[in-house]
Parts: structure tokens; C-alpha cells; sequence
């Protein structure tokens, strides 16, 4: 019951980190539109996949008037939520079933027969890592806008897109490898502040 109950757990972590994951990129959207909120949720929330809302804020980016580095810095943010979003759907889209080589529950194609999931299974170290590396994704699009003073945990105030598109390219390409280091997760209860630009 207990492996069950960390599956459950894992699982829905890395569900609650794509969603506000959305919600980051969302705001995004709003500010390079103009549009006041309850337009751009309408307007970004009739898509009901991740594509294509990604791709209404890749043309909005095109004539927002935000300065190329902000620019370059969310159009990398929508290039690794992208790749992210393979691996968020595998996770979606598998059944939940007892692993017995891996002694774990894990998520496999639905399609596998007789003797249990395939190789190409989701396991919870990966979901882990997706949740982690999703979440430091989400702050970086949640912390570009907040005021220039803040100083980060390592003692060094890094504000500028510059900065902010370097942390993005490190992180991993796919969602379920792992990084040495974890982020603190923003404020939750508070919207990201509007960019300058």
C-alpha cells in the first residue's frame, strides 16, 4: 500500500507542476498581448491542447513589444516546455501498473501484453526529476519579472533575461533527467509581475 500511496504522490506532484507550469506561461501571454486578464483566458484557454497554446504565444511574442532579450529568453522557456511536454504526456497517457523487475509501480503503454510493461515505462525517479526540473522551468518564467533588487539563494542578484536564458539552456532537454541542484519554488498565491518593456 505504501508503494502505491509514493506512486499516487509522485504522480500528482508532477501534474500540480505542469499545470502551474501553464499557468507561468499564460501570464506571458497576457502581458505580450495587452489583453486585460479575463480576455486572455478566454482567448489562450480556447485551445485545449499545449500546442497550440504555445503556438498563440510564439505569434504573440512575434509582435509584443518586449526587447529581444525577454523575447529570446521566453521563446527558449516555450522550446523546453515543449520537450517537457513528451515527456508530461507519456505520464498522461500511461496505465498505472506493478512493476515486479523495478518493485515499484510505474506508468506503461497501455498496449503491452503478457508479461508485464515494456521497457519504455515512466517510473518515479523520472517523475521526480520531470517535477523538478518543470518547477525550476515554471520559476524562471515566474522570477524574470519580479523587481531587480531580489538576491537569489546563491547570494548573486541575476535579473537580466541574459541570466535568466542561460539557466534555461542548462536545465535538461528531457524532462526526466535528473540536476544536481533544485530552485525554491516562487510564492505560490501570488501572480508573477507584469515585464518591463
Amino acid at each position: 500500500m505504501r508503494e502505491l500511496i509514493d506512486f499516487r504522490t509522485t504522480y500528482g506532484e508532477l501534474m500540480e507542476a505542469w499545470g502551474r507550469l501553464e499557468s507561468a506561461l499564460f501570464y506571458w501571454f497576457m502581458w505580450t498581448t495587452g489583453l486585460d486578464e479575463r480576455m486572455a483566458r478566454a482567448v489562450y484557454y480556447s485551445s485545449r491542447s499545449f500546442a497550440g497554446r504555445r503556438n498563440m504565444l510564439k505569434e504573440a511574442l512575434l509582435l509584443s513589444k518586449l526587447d529581444a532579450p525577454t523575447r529570446a529568453f521566453v521563446e527558449a522557456a516555450l522550446n523546453k516546455a515543449s520537450l517537457y511536454s513528451e515527456f508530461r504526456n507519456r505520464a498522461t497517457h500511461g496505465e498505472p501498473v506493478w512493476s515486479e523487475n523495478l518493485s515499484q509501480y510505474v506508468l506503461s503503454d497501455a498496449s503491452w501484453k503478457r508479461g508485464g510493461p515494456g521497457t519504455d515505462t515512466v517510473t518515479i525517479p523520472q517523475m521526480r526529476a520531470a517535477t523538478e526540473n518543470v518547477n525550476a522551468l515554471r520559476t524562471m518564467l515566474w522570477d524574470l519579472p519580479r523587481p531587480l533588487y531580489r538576491v537569489e539563494p546563491d547570494g548573486l542578484r541575476a535579473a537580466s533575461p541574459q541570466a535568466y536564458l542561460e539557466r534555461i539552456r542548462a536545465l535538461p532537454n528531457r524532462a526526466s533527467e535528473s540536476r544536481t541542484s533544485a530552485r525554491t519554488p516562487p510564492n505560490e498565491n501570488r501572480p508573477p509581475r507584469k515585464p518591463r518593456g
